[in-house]
């Protein structure tokens, strides 16, 4: 299984012209050839390496000159596959390990960003700021549309979807700090403003996925002679105790001295027991992947290691993430449902601006802080990777359609918004001269 993932993910990698132009052909030639579940995963594959061909060839380079780095591109072109045909819900089933594996990574890597060894003085500042203005955009998309329900006498329906408000605040809380520091080298911005606001986005994404692995300790569904007593406190002490021991022995594993090949290997097979383990019980593998990297990354010197390499893969395991989430999507639900992300994309953004705000009293850089929130719109991988574990356990509940469609069309419309708000902010709070910092394309590039 493992040597099918690697082999999956260096396919995904060694794409060029010439390459793309060849699985072109095999597209048409494989979606002739009917569906079969064999034709439909070469036809998935042939897919996704065009699509990453197009990503180098256009998306990273438009990254190099203007800064912007997207992916939502790849949920449009999983959602029209979905609706010519192409694929479908059931192959999305078939290739659920490969999807797990991408949630899990994006776990784990929020969990190895949190090196408390290199704690410093801006890290604690960034982690405050980071509580004040995740708390306050849970507050106003989670907590007041409760509160609502709860004045208005709707306490059964609240009760209801509840685990959904809980996965809709966790998604808004996230920001991705790779988009940030993306526009941070294009812009050439410099100073602790500019260290601050990526700090602050990774320790978002933290206190998202705790938030998030809350709905599996409140309303775990799973049925067992074992755990029919379980609380509240019980799921949580799993979901801690799984990370805590798997990231100790796999910390272990990793201290024998492994090449570059055998360490992958062994990451990701670690990555895949731990998320088909965290999935069998219906527990977040987003969270307990996290508690395992936070583990590693404390207790072993080869955690920074690790991190470097699942960076370096990221970014094809999004593409599959945003892809499937395309294919998954479900239009067939009442029509109202497809409005409800205005709402949550505008008490989203008052809860970032709000909580920005508030952050800034009383801070040694509140000269640097200008309304920090909307630089922390971007939602990253991360965003769409809770979507699909949520999905995956509550998406068949009344609310699972809704909650999907809400949250990826805010997951798209947010992405599209944030490079001219995180920009905004970058001129504000660092000063930085944009007719100082262009420079003229190179060759390679026009």
């Amino acid at each position: 299984m493992i040597i099918h993932y690697k082999i999956t993910i260096g396919f995904l990698f060694l794409v060029d012209m010439e390459q793309a132009s060849v699985f072109g052909l095999s597209l048409a030639y494989l979606q002739s050839q009917g569906s079969s579940p064999l034709k439909q995963a070469l036809f998935l594959l042939a897919l996704l390496a065009l699509a990453y061909a197009v990503s180098h060839l256009v998306i990273e380079r438009v990254s190099q000159r203007f800064g912007i780095v997207t992916g939502v591109e790849y949920i449009l072109f999983g959602a029209i596959l979905g609706g010519i045909g192409s694929l479908d819900t059931e192959m999305a089933y078939r290739f659920r390990p490969l999807i797990f594996l991408g949630i899990g990574t994006l776990g784990l890597l929020t969990g190895l960003r949190l090196n408390l060894r290199q704690f410093g003085r801006l890290d604690f500042e960034a982690l405050r700021v980071a509580a004040v203005i995740s708390f306050v955009t849970l507050l106003l998309v989670s907590a007041l549309p409760a509160a609502v329900l709860f004045a208005a006498g709707k306490r059964e329906l609240l009760v209801t979807i509840l685990p959904a408000l809980l996965c809709i605040g966790a998604v808004s809380m996230v920001a991705t700090p790779k988009s940030i520091a993306s526009l941070i080298e294009f812009m050439k911005a410099e100073g602790e403003s500019a260290l601050l606001v990526v700090s602050v986005a990774k320790f978002c994404a933290s206190f998202a996925v705790i938030v998030f692995g809350l709905i599996f300790c409140f309303f775990n569904p799973r049925e067992s002679p074992v755990t029919s007593s379980f609380g509240f406190w019980q799921w949580m002490g799993v979901h801690l105790l799984l990370g805590t021991v798997l990231g100790t022995i796999f910390a272990m594993f990793l201290r024998k001295g492994f090449s570059q090949e055998k360490t992958l290997t062994v990451v990701l097979g670690m990555v895949v027991f731990s998320s088909g383990l965290a999935y069998y019980l219906q527990l977040s593998p987003i969270l307990v992947n996290a508690v395992l990297g936070l583990v590693l990354i404390n207790t072993c010197s080869q955690g920074e290691e690790v991190e470097q390499m699942l960076s370096s893969i990221e970014r094809p395991l999004c593409i599959v993430l945003f892809v499937f989430a395309g294919v998954s999507w479900n239009f067939v639900h009442r029509w109202w449902s497809f409005w409800l992300f205005a709402p949550y994309l505008l008490l989203r953004y008052i809860g970032r601006g709000l909580g920005g705000a508030v952050a800034s009293f009383g801070s040694l850089l509140d000269k640097r802080l200008p309304g920090m929130g909307r630089a922390l719109l971007a939602p990253g991988g991360l965003s769409v990777a809770m979507i699909l574990n949520f999905d995956a356990v509550y998406g068949q509940t009344l609310y699972g359609p809704a909650v999907y469609t809400t949250l990826l069309l805010g997951v798209i419309i947010s992405d599209v918004l944030s490079y001219s708000r995180t920009r905004s902010w970058l001129i504000d709070a660092t000063g930085v001269r944009l007719e100082k910092n262009l420079e003229k394309p190179s060759e390679e590039l026009v």
